[in-house]
């Protein structure tokens, strides 16, 4: 399919090409807000460029963004996450085993994979969970080494990286040629300060390319990040897909929790609302440990954890509880569960975030308060975190994407971050938003 260009996006194709010639290092940026077709630069410079034998490393600060990129890339190129390209394995066990399970994983991309690959590649995920207590170390990969492979650097969502936890000690040393591409109107990286000013870009995107005649996504969205505020309420009701609820109460979820991803505020709200959804769901009955994941039960996995090959985000379906003692500590449980590719794996979850919302007062069960703590702590430098999905905040959001989205509105319009969190909350939205919010007003 042939995609044409507007105006905008041209020059910005054209100016980053032509920076990919200047043999000097320096910085090129390319900005724009949601639907205004960043992706689609990005994906015609990086082929551009590589046509004139420059080598790019695309990068970006999830694996779940890198995903997006490689499925509109349809194999011409293939987008990792920044850690995997600046930083480097000391080869060891643990990292062969890595390797091999990278080369399956371009395979599967690719052409697939055999039967006897996909035996060989779950026999090497279960080793790798068996070896749980062996650290895979990392270290920055040396400016030598990367120039080897690569001539220069291209991020995507570069909103994302932070200075001090990714910028400094990993992007900084390598002086090659590098070309950011983001929203300036998404939230900062968390207790970090944002690695690029793209409020200051060399080229800014405007016109929306992304929208249905009668969608009214996007529209809301710039509005939300230009004025300030919402579109009035009978503007709002205009668009076929946004719904608007003026009351605010935790019983609204109930209807959308199993179709729509519901977004909020404060971590208060995601536990609240997802114990809720848990009760709407399951029978409980007298069970004592209900914060336990249930036979069938979606969680998501809520940091990177090299060591087990899981993203931040990625989702686990629980197969059956292995073990769970809750004198030794309650906040660690073994599971036998599949992820995403159906792989079957055996892992221990740190579940402090789960249990949240939940009462562990018994200190004949559970320890006394001052025990759990340093449980708490045990726990999630033994296991995997995972978190429920039915409810997130804006923050743990960025960068994903649903069909439909519930917003909880909670946060103050007075906050200095209200523009960017609802903006941000609004464009996870692809087919459907629904905003509840007290503050919506006719005129």
């Amino acid at each position: 399919m042939t995609i044409t260009l507007n105006e905008k996006q041209k020059h910005a194709l054209n100016e980053a090409v032509r920076f990919a010639r200047d043999p000097d290092n320096a910085v090129f940026t390319v900005s724009g807000l949601a639907g205004t077709g960043k992706t689609t630069v990005l994906q015609q410079t990086v082929e551009r460029i590589m046509e004139l034998g420059i080598r790019p490393a695309v990068c970006t600060p999830t694996g779940k963004a890198a995903h997006v990129i490689n499925q509109k890339a349809q194999g011409k190129f293939r987008a990792t996450t920044l850690h995997k390209v600046l930083t480097v394995r000391p080869i060891d066990t643990l990292a062969h085993i890595h390797k091999r399970l990278d080369e399956l994983t371009l395979r599967d991309m690719g052409e697939g994979l055999s039967n006897e690959e996909k035996a060989e590649e779950q026999a090497l995920l279960n080793t790798l969970d068996q070896q749980r207590n062996n650290k895979l170390t990392f270290e920055p990969i040396a400016p030598s080494e990367f120039r080897a492979a690569y001539d220069m650097l291209i991020f995507d969502e570069s909103s994302m990286i932070g200075k001090t936890k990714t910028y400094d000690l990993l992007i900084a040393q390598h002086q090659v040629p590098k070309i950011y591409f983001g929203d300036a109107a998404q939230l900062p990286p968390v207790q970090d300060t944002p690695a690029v000013n793209l409020a200051r870009a060399d080229v800014r995107l405007t016109e929306i390319m992304r929208q249905a005649p009668d969608s009214g996504i996007l529209p809301v969205s710039h509005h939300v990040y230009n004025r300030g505020d919402w579109l009035s309420l009978k503007q709002m009701e205009k668009f076929a897909d946004i719904k608007v609820r003026k009351d605010f109460h935790d019983g609204m979820i109930v209807g959308f929790e199993s179709t729509h991803q519901i977004l909020c505020w404060t971590n208060k709200t995601r536990h609240n609302v997802a114990k809720k959804v848990r009760q709407h769901h399951f029978e409980f009955g007298n069970e004592t440990h209900q914060f336990l994941p249930i036979c069938g039960e979606t969680v998501m996995v809520d940091d990177n954890d090299d060591e087990r090959r899981l993203l931040k985000g990625q989702m686990l379906i629980i197969d059956d509880i292995a073990h769970y003692n809750p004198a030794a500590n309650p906040f660690l449980v073994v599971v036998k569960c599949r992820d995403e590719n159906n792989a079957e794996r055996r892992l221990t979850l740190s579940i402090t975030d789960l249990s949240d919302g939940y009462d562990l007062s018994d200190e004949d069960v559970y320890g006394t308060r001052y025990r759990q703590d340093s449980m708490r702590r045990w726990a999630d430098k033994e296991g995997v975190k995972v978190m429920w999905p039915y409810c997130l905040t804006v923050h743990k959001a960025q960068g994903s994407e649903w069909p439909r989205v519930l917003y909880l509105a909670e946060m103050p319009q007075s906050h200095q971050d209200w523009r960017k969190h609802a903006y941000t909350a609004v464009t996870r939205a692809v087919e459907e938003l629904v905003v509840c919010c007290r503050s919506f007003y006719y005129s």
